[in-house]
Order: structure tokens, then sequence, then C-alpha cells
């Protein structure tokens, strides 16, 4: 049970505390000013805690979890198997759709106020005519029914959309990041960027900072709804080393793709070929006005913005 409350400040439970995106969220979090006692939740501990940060060893499917919520205000549910290593479908959406379900019920039942969900841009899905359409919070999730993030991605929503009826008291966000990039990534090599060549889908890039200050602005302003967590100019990936302001290294999109696809078939490796052999040519453009417009402030405004930073970032640690 959480410690009582702080005078005035919250106290929140992060699910998925050890993966990569919960290592990068938790500092971020924890020196929020509004945000009191922290609770990290994960099946293993994470490499790192944050001063302050107290971890117990949960399992989002649990059917128990309701007393291990309980005294706390918010929720951040950040655990998600993303990488297809396993492919096992059973799995996958045991805790992908069941453990989002269940975790976000047992919210409601534990008493707490708010629940920020990690959702995806994945769940509208690659689609043909998705092209030239900007995609805001109002257009039909219809995901990719053999890709599996984007599949469970979707099935999440619906779900979330039915507790919220169920339950009007609970403030459920779901945040649906781009492409967002990893912290530390070395986009540089020899001073030369790999891009993927050929592709004709514009993506957008929008820096980690960005995507984890926006998960704490809408717990903090107990944010309800959908939300897309985007730049404001996506670009073509042959535009990238531009934007980064080193020399170009064309990668054909198609070389990269049989690749994946065989690795994937062989089981080896970690990413789903849908990541490249849909987007390269199935657009998923996004506005992201709505969050904007809610009261938040990107410090990276632009595409263009987020890819300089990184490699900016990059260097100065080299």
């Amino acid at each position: 049970m959480a410690l009582p409350a702080q005078s005035g400040k919250l106290d929140v439970v992060v699910t998925g505390a050890s993966g990569r995106m919960g290592q990068i969220f938790l500092p971020v979090l924890r020196a929020r000013p509004g945000i009191g006692e922290i609770l990290a939740l994960d099946l293993r501990e994470p490499e790192t805690l944050p001063d302050g940060v107290r971890f117990a060893r949960a399992d989002v499917r649990d059917s128990g979890i309701d007393a291990v919520l309980s005294g706390y205000q918010g929720l951040i549910h950040l655990a998600f198997i993303v990488e297809d290593s396993g492919r096992d479908t059973a799995l996958i959406d045991s805790v992908n759709i069941g453990g989002s379900e269940n975790i976000v019920r047992a919210a409601a039942r534990a008493g707490l106020d708010r629940v920020v969900y990690a959702s995806s841009i994945a769940a509208y899905g690659f689609h043909d005519d998705n092209r030239d359409r900007l995609l805001d919070e109002d257009a039909p999730l219809r995901g990719n029914d053999e890709f599996y993030y984007s599949r469970t991605k979707r099935e999440v929503e619906g779900r979330l959309d039915a507790i919220a009826a169920e339950c009007p008291e609970l403030a459920i966000a779901r945040l649906r990041p781009t492409i967002f990039t990893p912290d530390q990534i070395l986009f540089t090599i020899a001073g030369m960027m790999p891009y993927l060549s050929g592709v004709s889908a514009p993506v957008h890039i929008t820096h980690i900072d960005d995507v984890c200050d926006a998960f704490a602005f809408a717990l903090e302003a107990r944010l309800h709804g959908a939300y897309n967590v985007a730049t404001e100019d996506p670009i073509l990936p042959s535009r990238f080393p531009a934007a980064a302001g080193v020399r170009g290294l064309p990668v054909p999109w198609w070389l990269l793709a049989g690749a994946v696809t065989l690795a994937h078939r062989a089981g080896i490796g970690n990413m789903h070929p849908t990541w490249v052999t849909m987007g390269a040519s199935r657009p998923i453009v996004v506005s992201g006005e709505r969050l904007r417009r809610a009261g938040w402030t990107p410090r990276y405004r632009t595409t263009t913005d987020a890819i300089r930073a990184v490699v900016d970032q990059s260097r100065a640690k080299q």
C-alpha cells in the first residue's frame, strides 16, 4: 500500500518499469515537483531505480493486483510486449490485451482517479488510403491484423473505451506516440547516417524527452481520451541526413525488408517486418494538435528538430 499522500502531490504506480521506456521515463517522473511516491512494477527488477522510487514484483495479469494499487492516485501503464521475439501469440495477447484490461479495471476498483496508457499511432494501422490523410484522434482505429503490435494496441483501446463508459470517475488518457528516438541513440556512423531509400511514406520522429514529458503532463492534468504525441513535420527518410546535418548512406528499403522477413521466419531478431514492408509505402501521418490545445508544449516541435537534437546529444557524449 502507498505511504500517506504528500500534500498536493500525486502518488503514482508505473507498470513495465524494467522496459526500455520505463527506464527512461522513471527519472523524468521522479523529477516532477507535483509527484509524490512512485511505485515501479514489473516481473523483473529494473537495472536502475531513481532515488525515492520503490519496486514491487508484480504481473499485470494478476487478479489480485488491486491490493498493490490501493492508496495511489494515478497509474502509468507501460507494460507491453513490444519486441516480437517469442512469436507466442497467446502470451502476447495475455499480456498486451488481457493484462492491460486487468490492470486498468484494478485501478478503478482500487479507487485511483487517473490512468495514462501508452498506446501508439500503430493502432490506426498501415493502410493504402492513409495516404494524403492527416489522422486526428477521431479517425477509426483499424490496426493491422497480421501485425501483433498494431492489432493489440487497437484492441486495448477498444477495451479501455468500455471501461471508461462503465467507470466515469476514472480518467483514462490514451497517448499515441509516433516513432520516437530512444535515449542515446547514435544516428551517425563515421559522420554518415544510414537511411532507407525509396520509401514513399513520410515518417514522424518524436524526441523521447517529449514523449516522456507528454505522459507526465497527461497524468498531472488528468486528461481523458485519446491524444496523439507527434511532431509537426513528418518527412521522408531520405531527408533524415539533411535534418541531422550529416552525409547520407542510402540503404534500399526492400533489401532491409527482405532481410528482416527472412530473420523473422527463422526466429532471429526482434523486428517485425511490417515496420518496413508496410511502413515504406503506407504512411501513418497524424495531428498532434489536440494535446497542444490541452496545454502541452513540446521541446522539439518538428521531426527535424528531434533528429538534430539526438545527433547533437550523441556527439556531446562521445
